[in-house]
């Protein structure tokens, strides 16, 4: 017989397989927030490749994305995409989880908490 044999995945199972990974991260990213006592509130993650990080600290939110990047940190808040500014609040940052593995979530979150609790 000539049947035609392939070793690749449909579609469907490369979206299938993706799913497990991100949901592994977005598990893992989750458990390690809940853990930071500079985490106020997570939202949003449910959706997408994100989530949304309510900070407990005197900087703004600006600022915080700034001592972030000045530590090889990309962060971004989400004040920048409002319509109408709210009053001064605590930042909220949005993380993504669908490039970094896990260990570099974990550093991140590392020399991010050592940036605001110091």
């Amino acid at each position: 017989r000539n049947e035609k044999i392939t070793f690749r995945c449909t579609r469907y199972e490369k979206l299938a397989l993706a799913r497990g990974i991100y949901k592994n991260k977005h598990d893992f990213l989750v458990s390690e927030l809940k853990k930071r006592p500079w985490v106020e509130n997570i939202a949003g993650d449910n959706a997408g490749l994100h989530v949304l990080v309510q900070v407990d600290t005197q900087m703004s939110e600006e600022e915080l994305c700034e001592r972030a990047a000045e530590q090889g940190i990309h962060l971004m808040g989400i004040s920048e995409h409002y319509i109408h500014k709210p009053p001064v609040s605590k930042p909220v940052l949005l993380l993504g989880y669908g490039k970094p593995d896990e260990k570099r979530i974990l550093e991140g979150l590392d020399r991010l908490e050592h940036m605001i609790l110091k």
